[in-house]
């Protein structure tokens, strides 16, 4: 019993001076500022907001009037993103963000980057992308199979070339320093004056399926080409697939392909080989979602 009382005298020496302490101001271990944000006012402009906080009624007008827990309105009270906060001399201060940016756009307190801006710096997949719509247009070398022979055993040497059109639209997804990833589709049409079997025009159109990198002003593509011929005034037809590469600079272009086109003349199965071996040029006009040349 005897060291009981001793221990009873004590804690009422020790315990008793923390007791009034926490009486007299039971967060005066927590003394943080105190911050008021915006609702949810349309448009979240200061006329909107402010006078919300800014009456007597409020929460906050209650807390500065009374001055609880000794918390006095913060320098400056009425504050927007641009806004430094003073806590002197204590950090028993009350603040107010009634609005983050005068014209009511959106943000997050703190960072001083409203929303709008950080989506400008980290657009979505889609609207990173470009698009493109362009002509080109080139000199091919028919290759052996389509020239056509005079008197049987010579080239006509104004057949030994021909001239392709085509005609794409792609779209370009960006990476670092000027490079980016193009995949695309393409029309492709071509008139050519004969070949070894049957002295008369061949109408050839294809349909491309492109992909290709871009490394500032050079542009690397490879094509699969699905064709189909005409020739014989139209009588006959052919169908077969070929690949073509291209090797861009600017707006000039070489290319480098062949084709395998079938078909039938008198129940006789037959092929013949065309080839996208040439030099040209091209005209591009690319553009994003938002307008304007990329």
């Amino acid at each position: 019993m005897r060291y009981l009382r001793y221990i009873i005298l004590f804690s009422s020496i020790v315990l008793a001076p923390l007791n009034n302490l926490f009486a007299d101001d039971p967060i005066k271990f927590l003394h943080r500022p105190i911050i008021f944000l915006h609702g949810i006012q349309t448009p979240p402009k200061p006329e909107n907001g402010w006078p919300t906080w800014n009456n007597p009624n409020s929460a906050m007008m209650k807390i500065i009037n009374s001055e609880y827990s000794g918390y006095k309105a913060g320098v400056p009270l009425n504050c927007c993103k641009d806004s430094i906060l003073y806590t002197m001399p204590d950090s028993k201060r009350i603040y107010n963000f009634s609005y983050y940016n005068p014209d009511g756009s959106r943000g997050v307190i703190g960072n001083n980057v409203n929303d709008t801006t950080e989506k400008e710096n980290n657009p979505s997949f889609w609207k990173k992308l470009s698009y493109g719509i362009g002509y080109s247009g080139g000199l091919c070398y028919t290759g052996p199979d389509l020239k056509r022979y005079v008197d049987g055993y010579s080239y006509d040497f104004t057949t030994i070339f021909y001239w392709l059109n085509s005609i794409e639209v792609s779209a370009v997804y960006p990476l670092e320093n000027g490079k980016g990833i193009e995949v695309g589709m393409g029309y492709g049409w071509a008139r050519l004056g004969g070949d070894r079997c049957v002295g008369d025009d061949w109408k050839i159109s294809y349909i491309s399926f492109d992909i290709g990198i871009i490394c500032s002003k050079w542009e690397y593509n490879i094509s699969l080409c699905y064709l189909d011929a005409l020739w014989f005034k139209n009588e006959y037809y052919g169908k077969g697939w070929g690949w073509k590469g291209v090797v861009c600079y600017k707006r000039i272009f070489f290319s480098l392909g062949n084709s395998s086109i079938n078909h039938n003349i008198s129940t006789t199965p037959y092929s013949v080989s065309l080839l996208f071996n040439g030099i040209g040029f091209s005209l591009n006009y690319r553009f994003n979602l938002k307008g304007g040349v990329k």
